[in-house]
């Protein structure tokens, strides 16, 4: 059984909206005064928070790769295939960041500054990292579906 595209496409923008309101519970994370006394429950939250986040880039990554638009970039452009590609390595390569954010947290018993410190900082850089490969995505989209009217994004 295929899903339609119609519905593909209301899918992925429901985990994009679950993706955002995740996102906004993740930035405001280290804005909280992080002690001794409420690590533990700090940590769970936040390790189950950075799991939704997962759960709904993988989901939003597969509607992508087998149902969602790359495959019609690769049969509207093939000579888009190479670029395709790389955003697929890009996926595997941030839900692997992911995954060792989270390890990260789950290994860490005590509120110590410096490792907090540096797990925010590989919370912002890979944030950083998702708002650049959409950004990449938006315009490989924009390019294919906007080249034969003469229009570039560049």
């Amino acid at each position: 059984m295929t899903v339609k595209k119609k519905t593909i496409t209301q899918m992925m923008l429901e985990e994009h909206h679950c993706m955002k309101r995740d996102r906004r519970t993740l930035d405001r994370e280290f804005t909280k005064v992080i002690t001794d006394d409420n690590f533990h429950d700090w940590k769970m939250k936040f390790l189950l928070r950075l799991r939704d986040y997962r759960f709904h880039l993988a989901k939003h990554i597969d509607m992508e790769e087998d149902g969602g638009y790359m495959r019609d970039i690769i049969e509207e452009a093939p000579e888009h295939e190479g670029h395709v590609n790389t955003l697929h390595l890009e996926h595997e390569k941030l839900v692997h960041q992911l995954d060792d954010l989270i390890d990260e947290l789950k290994i860490l018993e005590h509120a110590e500054k410096s490792v907090l410190d540096g797990i925010e900082i590989h919370l912002k850089d890979l944030l950083k990292a998702l708002d650049n490969h959409a950004a990449n995505e938006n315009k490989l989209i924009y390019d294919v579906h906007f080249q034969d009217y003469g229009f570039s994004s560049s």
